[in-house]
């Protein structure tokens, strides 16, 4: 699979221009992609196409690896085989198995006879492809949002010159984690890493940690947040709570409004205890520079977390 997309990447770069970066006479940035995107709800998709029938497909870096939905499989009449792999996920535990594409299309690249896993325990509105980080970890990746924009690149002999090319004095985070683009943030005052999740429609704090920093389902202020779902089978209960303050090297959100919710004992193992999604992309313009464990940011303004009240899940 990872095979596969990074021919997708390779193909692209004929399509693109050289883009250099001014700061560092040899530092050079290599746009490989540039995509348009769109959002479905909440949730930023390209377009696709397998096999000549048109699919979304989902940008997620929260997920370790790229998927087709079942829900979309099934739909298609995609024979699909069981290869012994589950993957966790929001909602819980999934099983994987794999089917063969003759024609994959993702943003303008092509690639043929591809084999990718089928995931996915209930169908996610909008979605029938997550592009996962098995994908994004082989480029630097910029989140333009405002211009309705993702883009790859290739950064060539740039080391340590900052790679924020929109704004020199963008701050940046350190990136701690090989696998993962997870960032150290601080809650109430309390530090904490945060995985960046593109696939998140909105940002997640996990419920043991929230009560550490004293705020519980039961604090002042919080109110029903509806379900959340992920690949999983199961609708996870969540709350909208209040916190006082969210620190990101040097930028400081008061007031925030985020959900909490009670992640499952593998999903907690295997992720931090904050969820950076979409909203915080939303509000930010943002490199994940990979190839120097680095994330630059810049704030463009509006509720970073827009947070709203929902109905209760059922049975909550």
């Amino acid at each position: 699979m990872r095979r596969g997309l990074l021919a997708i990447a390779c193909l692209a770069v004929a399509l693109f221009s050289l883009q250099c970066f001014a700061q560092s006479p040899r530092c050079r940035l290599v746009r490989i992609a540039e995509w348009p995107v769109r959002f479905e709800g909440e949730l930023p998709v390209v377009e696709g196409a397998i096999n000549g029938r048109k699919i979304n497909v989902l940008l997620d870096t929260g997920a370790y690896a790229s998927l087709l939905t079942r829900a979309a499989a099934d739909r298609m009449g995609l024979a699909t085989r069981g290869n012994y792999e589950s993957m966790q996920g929001f909602g819980g535990e999934s099983e994987v198995g794999t089917t063969r594409l003759e024609e994959l299309y993702v943003a303008g690249a092509v690639r043929n006879n591809v084999r990718v896993r089928v995931g996915g325990e209930r169908p996610i509105p909008g979605v029938d492809f997550i592009l996962g980080d098995d994908f994004f970890r082989n480029a630097d990746m910029e989140f333009d949002y405002a211009h309705g924009v993702v883009r790859l690149f290739q950064p060539k002999d740039c080391r340590d010159a900052p790679l924020a090319y929109w704004d020199p004095a963008a701050p940046s985070v350190a990136i701690e984690d090989d696998n993962k683009i997870v960032i150290g943030i601080q809650v109430n005052g309390k530090s904490a890493l945060a995985l960046i999740d593109s696939g998140a429609s909105g940002s997640v704090v996990h419920l043991a940690f929230a009560a550490k920093v004293g705020v519980t389902p039961q604090s002042a202020g919080v109110v029903p947040g509806g379900c959340g779902a992920g690949i999983g089978a199961n609708a996870v209960r969540q709350w909208i709570a209040p916190f006082e303050t969210i620190e990101i090297q040097g930028e400081t959100i008061r007031a925030a409004r985020l959900a909490i919710a009670d992640f499952t004992p593998e999903l907690a193992r295997l992720s931090p205890e904050v969820i950076l999604g979409t909203d915080f992309l939303r509000a930010h313009r943002v490199m994940v520079a990979r190839s120097q464990r680095k994330l630059y940011f810049t704030y463009l303004g509006g509720q970073v977390f827009p947070a709203r009240t929902s109905r209760d899940c059922p049975g909550g």
